[in-house]
């Protein structure tokens, strides 16, 4: 018997058995497929709902770290207003309306030393006097000063307040609001006067050097210049649009 009949029998056998049972092996099959593409849907579900909360959490924690920046940014900013007001020694705004520094500086060939000094004394007294309401009005190395009906442009004397600057101004009707001290920076001494146009909101929209009464360095006409664009003045509601005036820097070499 050879191999080919051999194998006859089984084939016939399964061929009978297929007839008889070829549905029922169909419907298995069809059954585990669907079971095993169902056990699949659920485990890609189930991986793309972790994937979403991993991302939703990774979203959430920047936030509150940056809030925590925020907050210690804002620590630091009034810890650094507090030093700053503790040390406004010597920038000095003079009130040039106070009847005991007219005689000096209303004088064109000199200025009273002696008041001048105890003028500065006083105003840094009143102003660590009343540092809470100096923080309010977030007056950082400023002061409100009196006004004055013309330019200050005498000379220092040789012993005259010894620091940055010393500032006055000159605007009819108006107060100073704020009053920057120029940073100095530069290596000369002297007189500069600024000749201002502010709007009626109280804003210096010009700025130019009145020469003939300033000191001729550049580096000084720049920090005034600088310091009077950033001054403010109290508003009105009537008048002319931009009202002329001046303010005036004493820088003293250091």
């Amino acid at each position: 018997m050879d191999l080919e009949q051999r194998l006859q029998k089984p084939a016939l056998w399964l061929a009978r058995t297929w007839e008889r049972h070829r549905v029922g092996i169909l419907l298995t099959v069809v059954a585990n497929l669907l079971a095993i593409i169902l056990m699949l849907l659920i485990n890609i579900h189930g991986q793309a709902r972790f994937v979403e909360s991993e991302v939703i959490f990774a979203i959430e924690e920047p936030e509150v770290a940056q809030e925590e920046e925020t907050v210690k940014e804002v620590t630091r900013d009034r810890s650094w207003e507090r030093e700053t007001q503790q040390q406004q020694v010597r920038n000095i705004a003079v009130d040039q309306q106070d009847k005991a520094l007219n005689a000096g500086l209303g004088d064109e060939k000199k200025i009273d030393a002696e008041e001048l000094y105890r003028e500065a004394a006083r105003v840094r007294a009143e102003m660590e006097a009343n540092r809470e309401r100096f923080m309010e009005k977030d007056a950082i190395g400023e002061t409100t000063v009196p006004n004055t009906e013309k330019k200050a442009v005498s000379a220092p004397a040789a012993s005259s307040y010894q620091g940055p600057s010393v500032v006055s101004y000159s605007l009819k009707g108006r107060k100073a609001y704020e009053l920057p001290v120029p940073a100095y920076r530069c290596k000369r001494g002297g007189i500069v006067v600024v000749d201002i146009a502010v709007n009626r909101e109280g804003k210096v929209v010009a700025t130019s050097i009145d020469t003939p009464n300033s000191e001729q360095d550049p580096c000084l006409h720049s920090e005034a210049k600088r310091a009077a664009k950033r001054s403010l003045f109290s508003p009105v509601s009537q008048g002319p649009l931009r009202q002329h005036g001046s303010i005036t820097y004493m820088f003293v070499a250091q």
